[in-house]
């Protein structure tokens, strides 16, 4: 047996494709974007993204770290916010920031501000850690506004399964930003893969059946109430 006596990690390139490789892996939208780009008569846009379209409030829209440029030609007056600069080199219009609470220094009070499954929001340490991302994007809502935010729990909060009701945490804390910040929640898709073995007693690998978008899915309003179309 061989002991490490020392392990030297390189610092990150900062080139431009390693930038832009390292945006791409977590963003599996800006493939639409591509793809879209090739095309003037055909527009390809994910069946989440389609519903998010059926239920926006009239007025400008807010779109943060979820590769939200592909959705430019369907969505008007829409801001695109992201942390990643490169961004900005095939996208010049994105909003670039370094901190969520800058947000709402560049855009308008928003009608509707989504954040679709961002991997910036994950691994957060505790439900406070979370809310304060929550915090950052209620700033930047209207009264009224609408809050469109998904994300997967696989990626999510430290939490024993063996002995916490996932869903039922989950729901408790949606339920619990309108006392912290007004959001009343609207509508909800808490989606968790029922495993059921095969014949030979061996479960499937696949454990998120949206790994796009993300298993939990929610919609709120600041300060009011709104009627979902599904």
């Amino acid at each position: 047996m061989k002991y490490v006596d020392n392990l030297h990690v390189p610092d990150l390139s900062q080139s431009w494709l390693t930038q832009y490789k390292r945006f791409r892996m977590g963003r599996l939208k800006h493939q639409y974007w591509l793809t879209n780009r090739k095309s003037s008569t055909e527009f390809i846009i994910d069946p989440y993204d389609h519903f998010i379209l059926q239920n926006l409030n009239a007025g400008p829209t807010t779109i943060f770290g979820s590769a939200g440029y592909y959705l430019e030609e369907v969505v008007p007056d829409l801001y695109v916010v992201e942390m990643h600069p490169v961004v900005k080199t095939f996208y010049p219009k994105a909003i670039i920031v370094c901190d969520r609470g800058d947000i709402k220094n560049h855009v308008p009070k928003s009608a509707n501000f989504i954040v679709t499954n961002n991997r910036g929001d994950h691994w957060m340490k505790d439900v406070k850690e979370l809310n304060n991302n929550i915090k950052s994007y209620v700033d930047c809502l209207q009264p009224n506004g609408l809050l469109f935010y998904s994300f997967r729990d696989t990626q999510m909060l430290p939490l024993n399964r063996l002995v916490i009701d996932i869903e039922e945490y989950y729901r408790l804390w949606a339920v619990g930003l309108q006392e912290q910040f007004g959001l009343v929640l609207c509508w909800s898709d808490i989606n968790f893969k029922k495993q059921i073995a095969n014949k030979q007693g061996i479960y499937p690998s696949h454990e998120n059946p949206d790994t796009t978008n993300g298993n939990l899915k929610f919609i709120f309003c600041l300060q009011g109430s709104k009627t979902i179309n599904t």
